[in-house]
């Protein structure tokens, strides 16, 4: 062969070559479009297994249902939620909390006493100290002062002003006008008047300072023994003395003088407490507040356990106030309660956990987690509309708490959660509860693909 016949073969060669080239670049595209798997929406066997219906429901052939395991759940009432527990502890009552101070600045000369067992079972007086039961108006301190004697003094000396006055009085009034002036007669009962509103005055002023009865008696019997110019008895020996008393029946839960001390009208003498109710101070986070505040007075009832004593049974109680200041660093909010105390059983500032029931909130309907489906910030679930054929719609719900296993889900959506898509979801509906996000899955990929992939 010629060297140009040689050449000329090599050039077809090569054109050949070059021209199924480009026919096999020219069939790929359309060889891998026959090639490729076909959609989920395309039937098998004659029958497909996914059916669009609209932009949000679809139908299922018995061989999808088969496939994805399908399983559905009947829509029902929220149950109760969970109890809250809230730590918290006791405190006494800030409204049978009472400090005691003295009336006048002095000396205190003496101080109250109770009883007590000894050993031998006998009852011994000793001074009244922190803890103790004391009763109303029982003597807790004396205190030597020399206001109380000024004031009793001027009782004193207006009942002796008033009997001479009055004396003489009488004497004008026995003889008559004729033996004394007119004026001088009412100037007798001007005198007497003034010294009944000065002896009232007096007396009012040691009333006011908690003197009994009887001891405001005793001032008026050592007027009438220094008018009789009597010997002076023990009562003119206490002339001076102020008894501080209980005002109320309670526990002495500060004691803070002794016998000796010099003492001002600004000192806490004592701190007295009615221990047969005792607060309850509980703290609830800043999420749990919208569940309290919608129970109505009648429903603010929680039961108190101490946890220093874990066979304690739960004491009944009422919360009534609930604070508006929210802790910055717990995020909590206090929770202020009462409980009865008659057996003496609860001491102040023992922890204890307050549990509050709440009930079931009739707007809520509760699903299995798994039915829950969400996309971005908002949750949707898959609900049956026909069991036969079957047919699902996905419909976005507003859900308003999760737990572990449950969701819980407005059946009314408000309106702020209607402006976001959300649907009602009625008790007794049935939604899917398991594959959900194959079904969505299967409903993006129907919508997306071409009408002519998509085989009626």
């Amino acid at each position: 062969m010629s060297a140009f016949a040689q050449i000329r073969h090599r050039l077809i060669t090569l054109i050949l070559v070059g021209g199924l080239i480009i026919a096999a670049a020219i069939a790929y595209p359309r060889l891998v479009h026959v090639l490729k798997p076909p959609p989920a929406a395309v039937h098998r066997h004659g029958s497909p297994l996914f059916k669009l219906i609209d932009d949000n429901s679809m139908q299922l052939s018995a061989e999808a249902v088969a496939s994805i395991g399908l399983k559905l759940v009947t829509v029902e009432h929220a149950p109760a939620p969970e109890p809250l527990r809230l730590p918290g502890y006791l405190l006494v009552d800030p409204n049978t909390l009472v400090p005691i101070h003295s009336r006048f600045p002095g000396q205190v000369v003496q101080l109250g006493t109770t009883e007590e067992l000894d050993g031998a079972g006998q009852r011994h007086p000793r001074p009244l100290r922190f803890g103790d039961d004391v009763k109303r108006e029982q003597l807790l301190a004396m205190v030597w002062s020399t206001d109380i004697g000024q004031k009793k003094g001027e009782l004193v000396d207006a009942l002796s002003k008033l009997k001479l006055d009055q004396t003489i009085l009488n004497n004008y009034l026995a003889v008559g006008a004729a033996a004394v002036p007119p004026r001088q007669i009412d100037e007798a009962k001007r005198n007497v008047e003034a010294d009944k509103i000065l002896v009232n005055s007096a007396l009012r002023t040691l009333k006011s300072w908690r003197l009994t009865d009887e001891e405001i008696n005793e001032v008026v019997e050592e007027a009438k023994q220094l008018r009789d110019d009597r010997q002076q008895t023990a009562a003119a020996k206490t002339w001076s003395e102020l008894p501080i008393r209980a005002p109320t029946d309670g526990v002495l839960l500060e004691k803070n003088v002794n016998v000796g001390e010099v003492v001002d009208t600004s000192d806490n003498l004592f701190k007295i407490a009615n221990l047969s109710s005792i607060q309850v101070l509980a703290y609830v986070y800043e999420e749990d507040l919208p569940a309290i505040e919608h129970l109505s007075p009648a429903q603010r009832n929680w039961k108190i356990d101490l946890k220093s004593d874990p066979n304690d049974q739960p004491r009944p109680g009422k919360f009534s106030l609930i604070g508006s200041v929210i802790d910055q660093t717990m995020r909590t909010a206090p929770i202020v309660g009462w409980l009865d105390n008659h057996d003496r059983k609860l001491r102040v500032n023992q922890f204890v956990t307050a549990t509050i029931e709440l009930p079931a909130d009739p707007a809520m309907v509760n699903l299995p987690v798994s039915a829950l489906f969400e996309e971005g910030d908002t949750a949707a679930v898959f609900v049956e509309t026909s069991a036969d054929p079957h047919q699902v719609t996905r419909r976005i719900v507003a859900v308003t708490r999760r737990g572990e296993k449950m969701v819980f889900v407005r059946a009314e959506p408000n309106a702020e959660e209607r402006k976001e898509g959300a649907l009602p979801l009625k008790v007794g509906e049935r939604v899917v509860m398991s594959g959900v996000l194959a079904l969505n899955d299967e409903l993006t990929n129907l919508k997306s693909s071409p009408d002519d992939e998509v085989e009626e």
